[in-house]
């Protein structure tokens, strides 16, 4: 999606989010950059041996619930299931971000 959305793509399972992982980062967050339209998720765990993986899981299941790694498992960016959910959760989630 564009015109400042998020990279969001409907599925029958719930969203795919496209977000780019800050791995060893001082703090776990979640920030939106509107003008590129990525969702960063900074995690504190390393990139080494599936530790960020395992923190960026954590973070997201606090704000969107369960949710899975699709594709880019050894990549900063990646394609994630938010199971059960439309876009409109996702979005209206994400808009909260700007709120904090």
């Amino acid at each position: 999606m564009n015109g400042g959305r998020a990279r969001l793509t409907p599925t029958t399972d719930g969203v795919l989010l496209n977000l780019h992982v800050i791995p060893g980062s001082s703090v776990d967050r979640l920030t939106y950059e509107g003008i590129s339209c990525m969702l960063r998720v900074h995690v504190k765990a390393p990139a080494h041996e599936g530790k960020a993986n395992g923190r960026l899981l954590k973070v997201l299941r606090k704000t969107f619930g369960v949710c899975e790694i699709v594709s880019g498992h050894k990549s900063k960016d990646k394609v994630i299931l938010i199971k059960n959910a439309s876009e409109n959760d996702i979005l209206n989630k994400i808009q909260q971000l700007g709120d904090r």
